[in-house]
């Protein structure tokens, strides 16, 4: 059935939307909804038999649709007809240029945004400061052919999360803005892209699937915590809460000195004599505050340089490795790509460790989008091996669809933007029920 009609506005206050002759329905609808707008309409058929979706001048500001929208996709779910759906794009380090709000990366967001709306979804660009949450609607950005434009709309059926990576600030921000999102209004979160390392591992030890994949780890909370685990464990490693590795931390008790190695460009080894030491040598006590402290793992070593394991997994019905790199670890180039012949040399032993890491990440990938919330399709696994044949997680990403890129493949697209739909429709049916037995009261 097609599902993507271009629209026409007419004049009328009543709320009423005609059906474009090439859709059927299973049954007549009674409520039409955009985003978290939903309202009761009049549904008859076009009067000039025309293969367009009609929506009075009514319906339109009730459900708060831009005027220049074109096109749109059309969904059905009981007695309620779908608009959209409605994607809202949140990002940060908006500008007062209406030309370019987001800077440079404008470019990047409107080359994505057209070939979604090329598909009959509405997509626009927010960022915090653009929702009111006592009205419960958006001030959000969205890319014409005449450039951006301003416009009020409802809440999104779905979120795209794409704020830049690195921000730590936003990102913190971005996890409250999500959980109320999510918990408040039941609207979904795709494309997480970042994911809070200290949440992942919280949410994950009490999954069976997982916990055995998981190294200790905490937020730094004091120097007695983290000799605790340098006791424990040999050594520890401070991490930012994407999961970059900072430093590794080792204690050597004959000569009763603490030893720092810094992942970063010059790569040091550093010396103290106490934790407190250190602290004020490299990073200062409220530095040390933003970082996890985690376990250290003794991981398989070639040429003497410890190894992991790279592992992209994707979602095709269930969650599959679908790449599997070897690369050096904590070498900030990232070029140093190894085979797994260069490091298991046995057939059997290679073959072995390539099942078991596969099992591993499926597992992990499965644990991850039952445990951290939005709608993913891939993810990035970082994963050890330890001189003992155990597995860890040491760090999870969510892993970008090529299609949100500039240039996609419209057949990527198709699919992305078929899966928002439905991910959105199974997630709308709670909402739904009580948007109508409030609409009822």
């Amino acid at each position: 059935m097609k599902r993507h009609f271009k629209i026409e506005f007419f004049e009328e206050p009543k709320l009423e939307l005609h059906y474009p002759k090439d859709f059927t329905f299973k049954q007549k609808h009674q409520y039409a909804a955009f985003g978290s707008a939903l309202e009761e309409a009049v549904f008859l058929t076009h009067p000039d038999g025309k293969n367009v979706v009609r929506i009075s001048t009514g319906l339109r500001a009730a459900l708060e649709l831009p005027d220049f929208i074109s096109s749109i996709s059309l969904f059905e779910n009981g007695e309620i007809l779908f608009l959209g759906p409605l994607i809202g794009i949140y990002t940060s380090g908006f500008t007062p240029k209406q030309l370019t709000p987001i800077g440079p990366r404008s470019d990047l967001i409107a080359s994505s945004m057209s070939v979604h709306r090329a598909l009959g979804a509405v997509p626009f660009l927010f960022g915090k400061e653009h929702i009111d949450w006592e009205n419960g609607c958006i001030h959000g950005f969205f890319h014409t052919e005449e450039g951006w434009k301003k416009s009020t709309v409802p809440f999104p059926s779905i979120v795209m999360d794409r704020l830049p990576k690195r921000s730590s600030e936003n990102r913190h921000k971005s996890v409250l803005l999500k959980q109320k999102f999510e918990n408040d209004y039941l609207i979904s979160w795709y494309h997480p892209g970042f994911f809070s390392q200290l949440e992942l591992y919280e949410k994950l030890y009490n999954d069976s699937r997982a916990e055995q994949y998981l190294p200790e780890t905490h937020p730094f909370i004091s120097f007695s915590s983290v000799g605790r685990m340098l006791d424990d464990y040999g050594h520890v490693f401070l991490k930012g809460d994407d999961g970059h590795a900072a430093c590794q931390l080792l204690y050597h008790p004959k000569e009763r000195l603490y030893y720092c190695r810094l992942f970063d460009q010059t790569n040091k080894l550093l010396k103290f004599k106490s934790l407190e030491g250190f602290s004020r040598r490299v990073y200062g006590r409220k530095q040390l505050e933003k970082f996890l402290v985690q376990q250290g793992i003794r991981l398989i070593r070639k040429e003497n340089k410890a190894v992991d394991f790279h592992v992209v997994v994707n979602h095709n019905n269930t969650w599959e490795a679908d790449t599997i790199k070897v690369k050096y670890a904590y070498e900030q180039n990232g070029t140093n790509e190894l085979s797994f012949e260069d490091v298991f040399q046995d057939e059997e032993e290679r073959n072995k460790n390539l099942e078991k890491l596969k099992k591993a990440a499926s597992e992990i990938a499965s644990a991850i989008e039952d445990n951290i919330g939005g709608i993913l399709t891939g993810m990035k696994l970082e994963l050890g091996i330890d001189r003992d044949g155990r597995i860890w997680l040491l760090k999870a990403e969510e892993n970008c669809d090529p299609a949100l890129f500039p240039h996609p493949e419209l057949g990527q697209t198709d699919y992305l933007t078929k899966r928002l739909a439905g991910a959105f429709l199974l997630r709308s049916n709670k909402t739904l029920e009580n948007e109508l037995v409030l609409s009822k009261q």
